[in-house]
């Protein structure tokens, strides 16, 4: 695989690195790898599709205790301790390595079709005020704590730029959800805003 990096060098004070894997035989964006200086430790996201939208989803940290994910390292047995940097790394298998086709959603070997549940502003649940589509947890495995997909349903409303100070590279790729609890006796609801902060163009 190959591996891609802005063109310009990072500032000596930057904490994070992010490089792009490009897929083998499709090209384009397939991996994105986070470096982080103070942590010492990567996460690795594949980019998945799923009702036309293009997600980050987490499977390998090379430190679990860092990872938003709960991944936990193999407990088996071994010949030999592993290294340094692997003491404390975990990963789920399951990703779509071989496919021949369009990338797809497939992070648990689940059938390739990307199926959307919809449901409409007059919903008794909804709180948005607009349709809200249904996110699977799959899709923000490594975005949110594991905590909250583990409590909550997260359902994406219609809106495309932010309420307060929008940007163009904010609203390039913003999205809304709405995190409704699991619980029946569940009282707290949950609002996530995820904005773009910048762009790889800003970095040649």
């Amino acid at each position: 695989m190959q591996f891609m990096m802005p063109e310009l060098p990072l500032p000596q004070d930057a904490e994070v690195a992010v490089l792009i894997g490009l897929h083998a035989k499709l090209g384009g964006p397939f991996k994105l790898v986070y470096i982080f200086k103070r942590f010492k430790c990567v996460n690795v996201y594949e980019i998945v599709s799923h009702g036309r939208q293009w997600w980050a989803s987490q499977y390998l940290a090379t430190d679990a205790r860092y990872s938003l994910r709960e991944l936990q390292p193999n407990p088996g047995n071994r010949q030999g301790p592993y290294p340094a940097w692997w003491e404390y790394g975990a990963a789920r298998a399951g990703s779509p390595h071989d496919h021949q086709g369009p990338l797809y959603s497939d992070l648990e070997r689940r059938s390739p079709e990307s199926i959307l549940i919809v449901r409409d502003k007059a919903h008794p649940d909804n709180l948005s005020g607009g349709r809200e589509t249904l996110v699977p947890e799959r899709l923000l495995y490594g975005l949110l704590p594991q905590c909250l997909l583990d409590g909550y349903l997260f359902w994406q409303d219609e809106a495309t730029t932010p309420r307060k100070n929008p940007t163009k590279a904010s609203a390039r790729s913003y999205r809304r959800m709405m995190g409704y609890p699991k619980a029946k006796d569940g009282e707290l609801v949950v609002l996530v805003e995820m904005l773009g902060v910048g762009d790889w163009s800003s970095l040649k």
